[in-house]
Parts: C-alpha cells; sequence; structure tokens
C-alpha cells in the first residue's frame, strides 16, 4: 500500500509509451498496399527513433547513444 502512489504515476507513464510505441510501430510498417503512396519522410524518421529511444539509452555496458538532426 506505500508503494501504490509511486506505482500510478510510473504505470501511466509506462502506458504512455506503450501507445507511442504501438502509434510508431504502425506508422513505421505501413506495408498493407502493393501500391507506391507518399509519406513523410520526417515521420517515419520519429517513429523509428521513438522505437529505437529505449535502446539509445545508456547501459551498464555503454554509454547513451545521441542522435542530432
Amino acid at each position: 500500500m506505500e508503494d501504490l502512489p509511486k506505482l500510478i504515476p510510473s504505470m501511466k507513464i509506462a502506458s504512455q509509451q506503450i501507445r507511442e510505441i504501438s502509434n510508431s510501430l504502425r506508422t513505421f510498417s505501413r506495408a498493407d498496399t502493393a501500391e507506391k503512396v507518399a509519406c513523410d519522410i520526417h515521420k517515419g524518421i520519429n517513429s523509428t527513433l521513438l522505437i529505437l529511444k529505449y535502446r539509445l539509452k545508456s547501459s551498464d555496458k555503454r554509454p547513451a547513444i545521441k542522435v542530432f538532426f
């Protein structure tokens, strides 16, 4: 019960991250048509970076990776 006030904000953040990743995956995988369609390359790049965002953070084995554009 003591940890509950801390858990709820963490769960909200995690839910938002899942939503963002899910939307990015949908944008990234728009391969549901065989025809060529116009796309916004900036959205594609942003979606890819969002998917990779958590992999780019530092770990005990390597430093963080920063992407500038």
